[in-house]
């Protein structure tokens, strides 16, 4: 039996999207900060916008990108703006 183990560096997680930079973990971080400063479960984050739960851990953990409507819906929840919780400004 074989077994691989997949190594995802930063950069791996970093994309471009125009002229502005997405890194996935930077993002997830700043994600989960705000959840945790209102005293929020994942799960409850996940239910009142609309994703599974597997999903968001996902995008706390930054292992997934959120689609540009989930990004929205984050960012609003959070009343912040997309770009500061996602593009670092």
């Amino acid at each position: 039996m074989m077994c691989y183990i997949e190594y995802v560096t930063e950069s791996e997680n970093t994309t471009k999207e125009g002229d502005l930079m997405f890194d996935m973990i930077k993002a997830g971080e700043k994600i989960k900060e705000l959840r945790k400063k209102k005293g929020y479960t994942p799960e409850k984050v996940a239910k009142d916008i609309g994703v599974s739960v597997s999903s968001y851990n996902k995008y706390e953990q930054g292992r997934r990108k959120p689609r540009d409507e989930i990004k929205e819906k984050i960012a609003n929840y959070y009343n912040e703006s997309i770009g500061s919780i996602f593009f670092n400004y």
